[in-house]
């Protein structure tokens, strides 16, 4: 199949390239000029120092969220002060294959004054929605378990911004 043709027809390639010289292996993603040492999980015998593949697809997920979040409210003209998120990938040991079955996104949002809470989850569900990343499982997105769990603050002063509040119980999917 060509480069940018899939089931769905014709896209924008995105590459990636992964090589090894002798026992460190190496990934980049041109054109970023930017290269990652790569592992094996700890549990395969890899290196805890450098990225495994499971936490680069955690990575992506939440990567993917953050920056639809901060386009979706800059479009709603927002003003994000923080945005942090402690996403979590589930990969039970028992279950063979051994594969992510799930991943939880925890973004803490920290905005100036204005939008309410409702509105602030409302966008969070508009940039899940349009994560390229997300979009890839299309409405299967539910059997992958890739879900959001939203903590929202106002920036009521200057220094109350340092850190982002802990996220609520409510997910949203």
């Amino acid at each position: 199949m060509p480069i940018g043709r899939g089931a769905r027809g014709a896209g924008r390639p995105v590459r990636g390239t992964s090589s090894t010289g002798g026992s460190t292996p190496a990934g980049s993603a041109p054109p970023a000029g930017d290269s990652l040492l790569l592992s094996a999980d700890p549990a395969f015998r890899g290196q805890a120092a450098h990225l495994n593949p499971e936490q680069l697809v955690v990575l992506a997920a939440a990567s993917c969220q953050l920056l639809s979040f901060l386009a979706v409210a800059a479009r709603a003209r927002l003003d994000v002060v923080a945005y942090e998120d402690d996403a979590e990938g589930v990969m039970p040991e028992g279950d063979h294959p051994v594969r992510l079955t799930g991943i939880v996104l925890r973004p803490r949002i920290v905005l100036a004054a204005g939008p309410t809470e409702q509105r602030v989850r409302h966008l969070v569900d508009v940039a899940h929605r349009e994560c390229p990343y997300r979009g890839a499982g299309g409405e299967r997105d539910q059997d992958r378990g890739v879900r959001a769990v939203v903590g929202v603050e106002q920036d009521h002063a200057a220094d109350n911004h340092a850190r982002p509040p802990s996220p609520r119980s409510t997910p949203h999917t």
